[in-house]
């Protein structure tokens, strides 16, 4: 019967006599409802959440069974866990108060997150010098959106590539948030320790007259990891010698205060990004 209504029969016997009866026909509808859950993470694995069948049937569900993944659940509502990505399918068995049974399968589908990553080159910038490349790293299918971002949340850049200048030197925290098409995130966050730019001073002479005021030969500068200050006199014998760079030169020679004379200096200096320095000059000592 494919649909309801009023339906008359009519009947003849072999002698010719007809008869009718009328009847009406009411077809109830089965069951029905869609799913609905509390999921806020697109289904991106791994996830938990609660499923709930919303009605849309004429007649009320007053009893409800599940079939996912294997487990049974009774009930309009249940709980599923899934962590891979996969295509999960719900089979849900309705009856109503009229006792009408219906059974639907649902479609669950579960998404694969990416997993962010970065890598950025120089591995070691130097302030207000080096153009910083920052590119992506990330393993996963369908990617769709890049936003790079300073540590304190400002703004980078987007798309897969980016670029940047530090003014000067510090660590900084780079974030960068990749998303897929299935609207599935990842955040990959990395500090980049950007050095200071090698810079040294060294000045042509000094006077040691305990005056206070420039008694001391003592190149300064920023920038340099290692350092060795050696000083020669003019027949090239060794007459000074530091590794530390708050350590300057008293203008003694053997122990004793040196004489009106001009000394040759050598530094060997290791910046801070790795890069070995040599430099040589004089020094002019008046008392």
């Amino acid at each position: 019967m494919l649909q309801q209504g009023t339906y008359t029969l009519s009947v003849t016997d072999t002698l010719g006599c007809v008869n009718y009866t009328t009847a009406t026909i009411k077809i109830d509808l089965l069951p029905t409802g869609v799913l609905t859950s509390n999921n806020a993470n697109n289904n991106c694995v791994p996830f938990c959440a609660q499923y709930q069948l919303k009605s849309t049937s004429t007649s009320s569900i007053i009893n409800t069974k599940w079939t996912a993944n294997s487990s049974n659940f009774s009930g309009e509502t249940f709980s599923l866990c899934v962590a891979k990505a996969s295509e999960n399918v719900v089979v849900g068995t309705f009856t109503d108060m009229i006792g009408c049974i219906n059974t639907v399968s649902f479609a669950i589908k579960a998404y694969a997150s990416p997993v962010a990553d970065f890598v950025f080159s120089p591995e070691k910038p130097i302030e207000n010098g080096d153009l910083v490349f920052f590119d992506d790293n990330t393993k996963g299918d369908k990617l769709v959106k890049w936003n790079w971002y300073f540590g304190n949340g400002s703004a980078l850049g987007t798309g897969q590539r980016t670029s940047y200048v530090f003014e000067n030197a510090g660590t900084y925290p780079m974030v960068m948030v990749v998303s897929n098409s299935f609207g599935c995130a990842d955040t990959a966050i990395k500090t980049i320790v950007v050095n200071s730019e090698f810079k040294l001073f060294v000045p042509n002479s000094f006077t040691p007259n305990g005056d206070g005021v420039n008694d001391t030969f003592q190149p300064k500068g920023r920038g340099i990891a290692k350092y060795t200050l050696t000083i020669y006199d003019r027949w090239g014998k060794q007459v000074f010698r530091t590794n530390n760079f708050e350590t300057g030169w008293n203008g003694e020679v053997y122990g004793t205060n040196s004489s009106d004379d001009i000394f040759a200096w050598r530094i060997n200096a290791v910046d801070d990004a790795g890069k070995v320095k040599e430099l040589t000059g004089h020094v002019t000592l008046s008392r």
